[in-house]
């Protein structure tokens, strides 16, 4: 299945800032039409500003309002992709996130996510043409300590993305999902370490945020199934947890991962 970005019309969700920001720029950088959508109006206005030789449309809204959402999607021009990267996350121990706290992620995260692409695959079907991009993390893959409502969202935004290419294989539709470790300089992790100091061992590395938006376009390109965007040793260590579950918990401690986490969960006990 071949796919242009070049005059596509692309929603993206959690647009922003962060990674969010990114994914914009490399579709744009494609030739793509955008609908970047977003709870603030002003970081909107200021990514569009960025993309002033692109077609840029800023849709102010929460993510969780159904009733918003839904009426947007019955206005919007026909959308060939969809790019469901919102999400937010806590890092704490389990038994003391609020159960409100734990519900908002869940719905930022992963109900949102499927929500708005039920909303919209039905026309991309009756077209037979149309992608869906689920912005992921390796955390869906290793379940890092003290992530567990993260994680689960993210795991299910991998098995979403399967099930989806298994069910629409054959209609001009597909999905593919991008699983970014750990990002310097921007997104969440990033601005958790700022705050912390909390980072990730050298071995197992990060990467820089534009290989986000790279990652997004070549999944669409090329039909792929999956992309991890983080060092080889991340890698490594996703395979071996899949196989192995006990070791990568002895290779987490090890290299003090869960200290890193640690740290960070105390900021925001304090805060």
């Amino acid at each position: 299945m071949t796919f242009s970005l070049n005059g596509a019309r692309c929603l993206v969700t959690g647009a922003s800032r962060g990674l969010g920001r990114h994914i914009a720029r490399s579709l744009a950088g494609r030739g793509a039409v955008l609908h970047l959508l977003a709870r603030s109006k002003e970081d909107l206005q200021s990514v569009a500003a960025e993309l002033s030789g692109s077609t840029v449309h800023i849709h102010a809204i929460d993510i969780t309002d159904r009733a918003a959402i839904e009426a947007l999607v019955a206005e919007l021009p026909p959308i060939d992709v969809l790019v469901n990267n919102a999400g937010i996350e806590t890092i704490s121990y389990f038994h003391e996130i609020p159960v409100p706290e734990l519900l908002k992620i869940l719905d930022v995260n992963l109900t949102s996510a499927l929500v708005l692409t039920r909303l919209l695959v039905p026309g991309m079907v009756e077209r037979k043409h149309g992608h869906i991009v689920n912005i992921a993390s390796l955390a869906g893959k290793t379940g890092p300590p003290l992530a567990e409502t993260y994680a689960v969202t993210k795991a299910g935004l991998i098995a979403f993305t399967q099930s989806l290419r298994a069910s629409y294989a054959g209609t001009g539709v597909s999905a593919s999902a991008v699983c970014p470790g750990f990002i310097r300089g921007e997104g969440m992790y990033a601005d958790r370490a700022a705050r912390t100091g909390g980072k990730p061992p050298a071995l197992v590395g990060s990467s820089p945020p534009e290989e986000v938006g790279e990652a997004v376009v070549r999944t669409i390109l090329h039909d792929e199934p999956e992309r991890f965007v983080t060092p080889t040793p991340a890698r490594l260590l996703a395979a071996i947890n899949a196989v192995s579950p006990r070791l990568i918990g002895w290779l987490g401690e090890r290299l003090q991962l869960r200290a890193m986490y640690e740290k960070q969960a105390e900021h925001h006990e304090k805060s």
